[in-house]
């Protein structure tokens, strides 16, 4: 029998709950749940595992996303390939309810259906069709691993927090990674960005081993924003640039594991 645990709510929509049987349980169930207002994007953070199997589109989003028949009357995922630094974009097909490459029209008419897999730690952009709102629903298993491994590419990622839990910045260990990058100027620096709905907000890794804001220089210097308060939540994904040639593998032990 399952304990169901219900993660909070990401940005600007927040609710949480939780529901725990009396009995030990070998797995835990989550969700976390985001609103998304018509013609918005969103990043979207796999924290959770697959239930019984991987996470995929299907068992993501396969819910909640509009469907239609071309790509303008559907919801739209897109992926980040890392390795070529370069978009995927995914709608579902209204009449069958299976997802369809849309980069191009051409791709969305004689594509074959797919179901891509999202491992934990990735993250994908989610926009709204143009004139109805959605909710998201991550949902899955929390990942009962001791520690998990995020692999970056020199470049932009498009990752989340490995783990099925909120944290700030400043607490992930990607500030004390030997393989990050710290720098006196945001351009000689790792930076980690964050989408606030409308806009980035930039963070870059100082000497120190912390994140600022470094949106302008005055921010930075000033050290008005500062990592250890933001929190990331269950459900939301951000950028990773890498400045390291060889990339980097992010390491997070599991804080949970014990109350699982």
């Amino acid at each position: 029998m399952k304990r169901v645990l219900s993660i909070g709510l990401v940005m600007a929509l927040v609710s949480v709950a939780c529901l725990a049987a009396d009995v030990p349980s070998v797995n835990v169930a989550g969700f976390a749940r985001k609103g998304v207002a018509a013609g918005e994007l969103t990043i979207v953070g796999v924290n959770l595992a697959g239930i019984g199997g991987d996470q995929t589109l299907q068992s993501l989003f396969g819910d909640d996303v509009t469907a239609g028949v071309t790509p303008g009357s559907a919801d739209r995922i897109v992926t980040w390939d890392a390795v070529n630094q370069q978009y995927q974009a995914y709608c579902m097909y209204s009449v069958d309810g299976e997802f369809y490459p849309c980069d191009t029209l051409d791709e969305w008419n004689n594509g074959a259906a797919t179901n891509p897999v999202l491992e934990v730690g990735e993250a994908v952009w989610f926009k709204t069709h143009p004139t109805i709102p959605n909710e998201v629903s991550v949902t899955g298993e929390a990942v009962a691993e001791t520690t998990k491994d995020v692999p970056m590419v020199f470049g932009l990622n498009l990752v989340c927090y490995p783990l099925s839990a909120e944290i700030t910045i400043d607490d992930t260990s990607l500030g004390s990674n030997t393989d990050a990058v710290q720098g006196t100027t945001p351009g000689s620096a790792d930076q980690l960005i964050t989408w606030e709905g409308s806009g980035y907000q930039r963070y870059a890794l100082y000497t120190d081993g912390n994140w600022y804001g470094c949106n302008t220089l005055q921010e930075w210097n000033d050290e008005s924003v500062l990592g250890s308060d933001r929190v990331l939540k269950v459900g939301e994904g951000f950028w990773y640039r890498s400045r390291n040639a060889t990339g980097i593998t992010w390491t997070e032990a599991n804080p949970y594991l014990a109350n699982l």
